[in-house]
């Protein structure tokens, strides 16, 4: 899920105009009434979350020649084409099972 600033926008306007419909002195902020403090919404994100966050922000600034690399092996896998690099594959397959331990060729 993208959260953009235009929805939060859009939510915080309507809390604001029901503010002030309803007298509320501040949107979104309601006093306990056991203690008189206003309490503020908040959100935690997991780790896994911003793990996400970090990799779709690093995707969206993919360089045009990473995107043009993409088109041509679409285009040769579509056509059939495209032949896998087996030994490159295993390698890295290797290297990521069993990092730092070198593969030989």
């Amino acid at each position: 899920m993208k959260v953009n600033n235009q929805g939060i926008k859009q939510i915080y306007q309507m809390d604001l105009e029901e503010a002030r419909s309803t007298g509320r002195s501040r949107p979104s902020a309601e006093k306990s009434s056991a203690s008189g403090l206003e309490r503020k919404d908040q959100a935690e994100l997991s780790e896994s979350a911003r793990l996400l966050a970090k990799a779709l922000n690093e995707a969206d600034s993919t360089p045009a020649a990473r995107a043009e690399q993409v088109r041509q092996l679409k285009e040769q896998v579509e056509a059939g084409t495209y032949e896998i690099p087996y030994d490159e594959l295993a390698r890295r397959l290797l290297a990521h099972v069993r990092p730092g331990k070198e593969v030989e060729s």
